[in-house]
């Protein structure tokens, strides 16, 4: 995101926030774009039941803004 300082906000004006876009095509880009970003180096992590809940509402506060 450092390359392209305004892509954060057309990704949020301009996908998230239209109406014409369905729900699950903001699904497909939101599993495409952002979980890689989010999940990079899962594999050497050590999780602890705090961790785990907080991706869960990372995830969930995720799916609820792109609807």
């Amino acid at each position: 995101m450092a390359l392209f300082p305004g892509l954060s906000v057309i990704i949020r004006w301009k996908i998230w926030k239209s109406r014409s876009i369905p729900i699950s095509t903001k699904i497909q880009i939101k599993k495409v774009l952002v979980w890689p970003v989010a999940m990079y180096g899962f594999e050497s992590w050590t999780l602890r039941k705090n961790e785990e809940t907080h991706l869960d509402a990372f995830e969930m506060k995720g799916l609820r803004a792109g609807s």
